[in-house]
Parts: structure tokens; sequence; C-alpha cells
């Protein structure tokens, strides 16, 4: 395996991480760690995986690492280790505590290694807060989803001029 490609599937790896499809028990990943490192008391995470086995970072397994992980290890990898990072970023617009989470990995295969690092902004996760996902979420129209196609939502407006979801 050549560099660029390891270093190709690290920026993969770390969008993955960032990605709202990554979740913990059904809540963003990252809001669910950053939660977890600030009531431990640390702000930087270690992990290290070995393809093959589900990814766990902070004692929680990410949502369909399993699969992700045979993917690695089919294209020659040979372990994943990484850091994850919180910094402090003020405050949102809502008085919520806003942080910028850094995500650094880096991959070995084939006696050569891989690097990619990226910034994030999160928060703590709040389940009072923030909708859980359904894993038996099906899209109305599969066939549009399967292709891709997001179905046009129209939005509209309330009686107060906000705008809400679909009618």
């Amino acid at each position: 395996m050549q560099r660029r490609q390891l270093n190709a599937l690290c920026r993969s790896t770390c969008e993955y991480f960032c990605s709202r499809n990554n979740d913990v028990n059904g809540y963003w990943g990252i809001g669910v760690l950053c939660q977890l490192a600030l009531l431990k008391g640390r702000r930087k995470i270690g992990f290290r995986t070995t393809p093959g086995d589900a990814i766990q970072v902070f004692g929680c397994e990410l949502s369909h690492s399993q699969p992700y992980s045979d993917v690695l290890r089919s294209f020659g990898v040979d372990c994943l280790e990484g850091r994850i990072s919180f910094f402090d970023d003020g405050r949102f617009h809502n008085g919520k505590d806003r942080f910028t989470c850094g995500i650094c990995l880096a991959m070995t295969g084939g006696g050569k290694f891989g690097l990619h690092m990226v910034h994030v902004s999160c928060w703590p996760h709040d389940p009072l807060l923030e909708r859980r996902r359904s894993d038996d979420y099906r899209p109305l129209n599969p066939t549009r989803a399967h292709l891709g196609v997001m179905p046009n939502l129209r939005m509209h407006r309330s009686a107060d001029s906000r705008v809400i979801g679909p009618p």
C-alpha cells in the first residue's frame, strides 16, 4: 500500500468520526465523547484499535464501526491510532459551551504510515436538546434515497414568520 493511499484512508476515517451518522447509542458521537471527556476532566482522549475489531473510544463503541473496520483490514491496514482533543471555543448564541474538537488519526500498513488531522465545532451532549437517531428509519422514497437524490422538501413559514419543516 502506498503512503498517499494511507493518507486518503486516514482522511476518510476522520470524516467518518466527524459525521452525524457516526453515533454512540443514537446520539452524535463527538458530542457524547465531549461530554464524557468533560465529566472525567480529560481534554485529550487516545485510542488504538486493530482492523477487524469495532472502534471503541473512551469505552464507547461507535455505531457501524465493525463493517468499517473490516473494510480497513481488506485494504491492508495493520493498526489505527488516534487522539481526540477538545478545546474551549467560547459559547454559542444560546449560551451553551462551544468546543473545537481536533481529531488526529494515524494508520500503518505494509511498513508505511498515513496521517490526517481535522477540526470540527462541537458541543457537549445534552439528551434533552438532541434527537436520538432511530435505527428503523426508512426513507419515504427508497429508490430516490438509494440513488443519493434527496426529495424536494418545501419549507413553510409559521404565523410568526419562523421557518419550520415540511407541512
